[in-house]
């Protein structure tokens, strides 16, 4: 009866028509067996109290025909929305043999039975005795869940949306998965994550691992390949430039998969991991094209929405007469000034510092959604899009490893994972900062040893994480000892000496006292650096000089691991 007065009157006064069809079933249940006994004493019969009795439901029936069918409506977003997501969740359980849910076999008259076409990384559970056709109705956006992750290039937001290569494998043909275990809104309208400061390599790493939600080996060596990371990396060493991101989503959703215990590979997968030697040094290569072809790691946890992302480079020199708070704060302060401009409705009591815009390089990007109506309509005509074409922004990966069900076959491509990620890390980003020295110094025999042993390293199986994590450290000081006084720097502000250079900022990261800028004096390669905080003091084997309003500083270039 529900759905024929819904159909017949609308949402609005269903309730209503309901209560009065109910109504006149209800006169002949309470007043039709005494009406019966009255007529029966005075007739002999009862074929006209069964007739009476009919007449209050014909007579309602009779007068709901004479309503006027509602015509459908559109529904608001919002509403729009949580429909779509209740079916949808729908849509994504199936039926066990252990738990039967309160579904029927077509609830929403799909002509199909409910399994969701989602494969995170080729992951098939079909549930023993089970049978149907998938359905087509899915949730928007869960077919990027479905494809498997190589860790070391992964670009959830990517600074350059024309890279080829977001880190995204191929996905596999499934039919009946049964993987989601739940899917939960994420609250309508915007979220602002928090602010990020970079200054170091490290800092982008953990930055790109939070959001990634990656294990310890991979917070340590992963992303080396990421060309998102590559940019912001060669941006901080390459120029006088910090970097800064503030972020906010919209329109949101969270999928999570099922537990491990409750997922299997599926058949493609499983068919190359049968193929696979059992022990990883028997064959690494093997190995190793499984990582290329199905990734490191699978999404066990999506977040999926409209994201919009300020990217900023501020010059170093800013930071040298600010402290971190008021750098946060006028961040904070440009990004929703960004918002409210878009129609964002927020706002921040900062003001902008001039100084720090004109020190400032901004860039805005929109992920998810349609795009082209933000030019005129802002965030409110392109947000409501994000629903229907949400962006993955956020995720909690697993390692493809805990899938294998054969322990010995599970620990070696465990092992394997991470020596992919350790190599990567070596014959990739290791390299790529070598090549950041100047070309005067490539050849130093220390930087030779550093070059042979990465190319030592890269050869090995497996590989050692503290022999890979010390070469690291090795690189990016040399980095910052060889490459630093004859490089790509340049001061800024009146007071500097024409001609000097700016030493990179993690030479005074972590100083009370600091170093500014140096230049090559003679072919002997003195040098004189400019020092703050420092007067009429000695500094190891350094003399400090007075010079005017400076203090300068007389050493040899090369070795100052004093420094550090």
């Amino acid at each position: 009866m529900g759905p024929i007065v819904f159909g017949l009157v609308g949402e609005r006064d269903a309730a209503q028509a309901l209560g009065f069809c109910l109504a006149m079933i209800s006169l002949p249940v309470t007043v039709g067996s005494p009406v019966a006994g009255l007529l029966y004493d005075h007739l002999g019969s009862y074929t006209v109290a069964f007739h009476v009795a009919g007449i209050a439901p014909i007579a309602g029936a009779l007068i709901m025909l004479l309503i006027p069918k509602e015509p459908p409506t559109r529904l608001p977003v919002e509403d729009f929305q949580r429909k779509y997501v209740e079916e949808s969740v729908q849509c994504l359980i199936s039926f066990t043999n252990a738990i039967q849910k309160n579904l029927t076999s077509d609830p929403f008259g799909l002509g199909c039975f409910p399994p969701l076409a989602l494969s995170a990384l080729l992951l098939v559970l079909t549930p023993a005795g089970t049978s149907g056709k998938r359905c087509t109705r899915l949730l928007p956006g869960l077919d990027r869940q479905a494809l498997g992750v190589d860790v070391t290039r992964l670009d959830l937001m990517p600074l350059d949306l024309l890279n080829a290569d977001d880190g995204f494998k191929s996905p596999v043909k499934y039919d009946l998965p049964d993987q989601v275990w739940f899917v939960s809104n994420i609250p309508y309208g915007s979220l602002v994550s928090g602010k990020r400061l970079i200054k170091t390599t490290k800092d982008i790493r953990s930055s790109y691992s939070v959001n990634a939600g990656v294990d310890v080996t991979t917070q340590k060596f992963g992303f080396s390949a990421s060309g998102s990371y590559t940019k912001t990396q060669s941006t901080l060493l390459k120029n006088t430039r910090n970097v800064e991101f503030m972020a906010a989503s919209f329109s949101g959703r969270r999928v999570d998969l099922q537990h491990t215990s409750s997922l299997t590979l599926g058949e493609q997968a499983e068919r190359m991991v049968n193929q696979l030697p059992r022990k990883y040094t028997d064959n690494p290569s093997a190995y190793e094209a499984f990582i290329r072809q199905f990734g490191t790691h699978y999404i066990s946890e999506g977040k999926f929405g409209g994201v919009v992302m300020m990217h900023l480079e501020t010059e170093t020199s800013y930071f040298e007469e600010k402290n971190e708070e008021t750098v946060s704060a006028q961040v904070s302060a440009s990004f929703f000034s960004l918002l409210k401009l878009k129609g964002g409705y927020v706002s921040s009591t900062t003001s902008i510092d001039a100084s720090f815009t004109s020190a400032t390089t901004k860039a805005v990007r929109y992920f998810g959604g349609r795009t082209n109506l933000l030019a005129n309509g802002g965030i409110p005509a392109w947000q409501p899009t994000t629903f229907a074409q949400p962006w993955l922004y956020s995720t909690k990966l697993n390692r493809i490893s805990d899938l294998v069900r054969d322990a010995t076959k599970r620990a070696s491509l465990n092992q394997a994972i991470s020596d992919y990620v350790m190599r990567t890390y070596l014959t990739v980003e290791l390299r790529r900062v070598l090549q950041m020295l100047p070309f005067t110094v490539r050849n130093n025999r220390e930087v030779t040893k550093l070059q042979n042993d990465i190319n030592t390293k890269s050869t090995r199986y497996p590989l050692v994480e503290r022999e890979v994590e010390s070469l690291g450290a090795d690189v990016m000081k040399d980095l910052y000892d060889l490459g630093t006084h004859e490089w790509h720097y340049s001061c800024s502000g009146n007071s500097v000496i024409k001609g000097w250079k700016s030493v990179h900022h993690d030479w005074w990261d972590t100083r009370t006292h600091k170093l500014k800028c140096c230049r090559v004096l003679d072919a002997q390669k003195n040098f004189y650096c400019w020092w703050t905080g420092y007067k009429n003091a000695i500094m190891d084997d350094m003399k400090v000089v007075a010079t005017a309003s400076r203090q300068i500083i007389r050493g040899v270039a090369g070795d100052h691991s004093d420094w550090h």
